[in-house]
């Protein structure tokens, strides 16, 4: 059983590597990937989706490029509008 938004990779749809199965559920981690030694760095974060084999419940982890580029803007637009706010409150300061 693959839902309609499950990724179509062929690695990504493979059988349970534990039982067997084939039948999946998606969905995400709240966490993400940070290769490297350092956590403060951002260069390389990868966002993190799981899929749960419904049988034995092993869970497979994979990096979600959709996610983390919609991550990234998101970061960049909240990083944008406090350096501007930042510059407003300065400037009107004096």
């Amino acid at each position: 059983m693959y839902p309609t938004d499950a990724p179509t990779n062929e690695l990504q749809q493979s059988k349970c590597p534990v039982c067997g199965s084939q039948d999946f559920e998606w969905g995400r981690l709240q966490a993400y990937y940070v290769p490297g030694t350092s956590l403060w760095s951002a260069k390389g974060r990868q966002m993190v989706k799981a899929r749960r084999c419904l049988r034995c419940n092993n869970l497979l982890q994979f990096t979600d490029t959709a996610r983390t580029a919609q991550f990234n803007r998101i970061v960049i637009v909240i990083v944008a509008i406090s350096l501007l706010i930042s510059l407003s409150v300065v400037v009107l300061s004096f």
